[in-house]
């Protein structure tokens, strides 16, 4: 081999271009292992699992649009809350992960929780509020800035692990 060609093979080794390698999405990388609570993805705090539901919560603050938006981003959507056992899961929540204040949700919530119209004439929004004293579901501007619950289907989790 003549000195050229040498040189051109040490070159072309020590400059390997490999292409970036695209991230998972949160169902992809749930059909790889299981979450426990309080884990994270993608700035996504996996609070458990209920109801056939994953919920995750984020805390950047958005508009319920934004929230909305967000979910559908990461291939999710935005929580739907409406059984007495989801917000045992996030009450219990509260207390032990990173899951607290206001968080939008998707809007349909329990008629026995206390709702609150923060302000009248207005298009609000749904949220779910987590409080040292009290948990219940609010009502606010949808443009207020609150952070973010979303849910990945169990069952979209399964048909990926059963590919």
């Amino acid at each position: 081999m003549n000195i050229i060609a040498a040189l051109l093979l040490t070159l072309q080794t020590m400059f390997v271009v490999t292409e970036p390698v695209p991230e998972l999405s949160i169902a992809e990388q749930f059909k790889m292992k299981t979450l426990a609570p309080g884990d994270q993805i993608q700035n996504l705090v996996f609070l458990g699992i209920v109801n056939g539901k994953n919920l995750f919560a984020n805390d950047e603050l958005r508009s319920w649009y934004e929230a909305r938006d967000y979910c559908s981003s990461v291939d999710m959507e935005i929580a739907v809350i409406n059984t007495e056992a989801e917000v045992n899961l996030l009450m219990n929540s509260y207390h032990g992960y990173e899951f607290s204040l206001h968080h939008w949700i998707a809007p349909v919530g329990l008629r026995n929780i206390p709702w609150r119209n923060m302000i009248e004439g207005t298009d609000i929004c749904n949220a779910f509020y987590a409080g040292d004293q009290d948990d219940e579901f609010r009502i606010g501007l949808c443009e207020w800035g609150w952070r973010t619950l979303c849910q990945l289907e169990d069952s979209k989790i399964q048909d990926l692990r059963s590919t």
